[in-house]
């Protein structure tokens, strides 16, 4: 009997590693693609100012609860390209949505520093992004996606 314990336990062991491992799953989009006018994504320079959790109904929960997001409010810094719906900026602040289990995946934001963001933006007018995106602190930017960021270098869309 002790052995089917230990083997039911191991298997659920197992099972949590296998959904983790899938949580960090996806095809990553490249700056290529994040940048072409084919794809409907916003693309900018800003840094967290604030984070709130946010439990499956978007209310507001206390930092150590358990939540599937975060809504960041964030500084926007420079918008290198924009997608259909349009990004609601106030004061400079914009607001982003965050899934939680990108922590799973070793992606956090830090407060007050730059990032180069890869997102959706939805009818409400807020970015949202997570891992299969591209969220990138902006001293890790290499000069040549510098230079698509900025327009200085022209993007090749016919393969995609």
């Amino acid at each position: 009997m002790e052995w089917k314990m230990l083997f039911v336990q191991s298997i659920l062991i197992l099972l949590g590693v296998i959904q983790v491992t899938n949580a960090c799953t996806c095809n990553k989009i490249s700056w290529k693609e994040a940048l072409c006018p084919k794809r409907d994504k916003t693309v900018v320079r800003a840094s967290a100012i604030s984070v709130e959790r946010l439990n499956h109904e978007g209310n507001v929960v206390d930092a150590e609860a358990s939540a599937p997001n975060a809504r960041y409010q964030m500084r926007l810094e420079q918008t290198f390209r924009t997608g259909s719906t349009p990004l609601i900026v106030k004061k400079g602040i914009f607001t982003m949505m965050f899934p939680l289990d990108n922590y799973l995946c070793g992606i956090t934001l830090t407060l007050n520093k730059e990032y180069v963001i890869v997102g959706t933006v939805h009818q409400k007018g807020i970015l949202n992004s997570n891992t299969c995106q591209k969220i990138l602190p902006m001293d890790e930017v290499d000069d040549k996606t510098k230079s698509l960021l900025n327009g200085q270098s022209k993007i090749d869309c016919t393969d995609l």
